[in-house]
């Protein structure tokens, strides 16, 4: 039963309306000034309003204009029903938002006819805004679902990248204990080459020993000394050079695969800080060699000859 707010300071015209509606079918409510029909239409949120225009204290220009302010504003077909038939209050009432206008006096069929038209326009429209929001609120959905697919598999990318990264990152450190351990056999080497140099010692010192044999051993004993140092010398550096800087050689060697493993030991070398003497020392090569071998990499790395080879090697530190 759609329920009808009728707001006349007419007592009869009021009682004669309501009377009329509900032997139609409708459920009337009354209201005898502005104030009253406000606050009804606020509580009961009536299917449709029939509202005088002059009334005392608020009129229906005003009730209307109050209606559309209210932050608890109903949705509701509002028809003006008044004795003024001139063009001003008619446009003035469209205006203000009125539906529909009904000039006193009006028949039954006018009446009946002005609401049942105003509530199917206002069911259509309804209807309309309800399937208008259901197939947005559809498009919404699917967009979601879309961004919710995209989402799941940016985490499945995210977590292959992650998978990759800690099998690179093991790879890495199986690397650098392989690195580890065959400094470690060299510096096992090295012992053993000092066990054997002490052995020489001795039977170097034996009174008895052939001329000959001592000869041999004296070759012998210089031969490991040079291979001892050299070995001894670029094992301790390579190891502490290692640890410090772990990426260093992998980094540079990959940009420039044409340099050698002596090129990368000497790169190495100069990146830790040692100058011309000390690298010929520890390389046991002349300091002229030295740098040759640095000529021979700046060209590997097709450097101009303005080109500081120190500072472009630092910057893979």
């Amino acid at each position: 039963m759609k329920k009808v707010l009728i707001i006349e300071d007419e007592i009869d015209l009021l009682e004669d309306l309501s009377e009329i509606l509900m032997y139609e079918g409708f459920e009337p409510y009354k209201a005898k000034n502005g104030e009253e029909g406000y606050e009804l239409a606020i509580t009961i949120s009536p299917d449709i309003i029939l509202c005088d225009i002059l009334m005392p204290g608020i009129d229906g220009f005003e009730l209307l204009q109050k209606l559309n302010n209210s932050e608890q504003k109903p949705d509701i077909p509002f028809i003006f029903t008044t004795a003024l038939s001139d063009r001003t209050n008619l446009r003035k009432g469209m205006e203000y938002g009125a539906d529909d206008y009904l000039t006193k006096p009006f028949t039954k069929e006018e009446l009946l006819n002005a609401i049942k038209s105003r509530l199917t326009r206002h069911d259509q429209l309804t209807r309309l805004l309800r399937v208008e929001n259901n197939e947005m609120v559809k498009e919404l959905l699917e967009r979601l679902d879309g961004l919710n697919h995209k989402l799941v598999a940016k985490g499945e990318e995210l977590f292959e990248i992650s998978e990759l990264h800690n099998d690179l990152r093991r790879e890495l450190q199986e690397k650098e204990q392989e690195l580890l351990n065959k400094d470690l056999s060299v510096l096992e080497f090295n012992s053993t080459i000092q066990q054997l140099r002490k052995l020489i010692k001795q039977y170097m010192a034996d009174a008895k020993l052939a001329p000959e044999l001592k000869t041999v051993l004296l070759e012998l004993n210089s031969t490991i000394s040079k291979n001892s140092l050299l070995s001894s010398s670029l094992t301790a550096f390579q190891f502490n050079f290692n640890q410090q800087y772990p990426n260093f050689s992998a980094n540079i060697g990959a940009q420039y695969p044409q340099l050698t493993q002596y090129d990368l030991t000497l790169i190495s070398a100069m990146a830790a800080g040692l100058n011309t003497f000390q690298l010929a020392d520890m390389l046991c090569i002349s300091p002229d060699s030295v740098r040759k071998s640095r000529y021979r990499i700046k060209k590997k790395l097709e450097l101009t000859p303005d080109q500081n080879l120190l500072g472009f090697i630092c910057e893979f530190k």
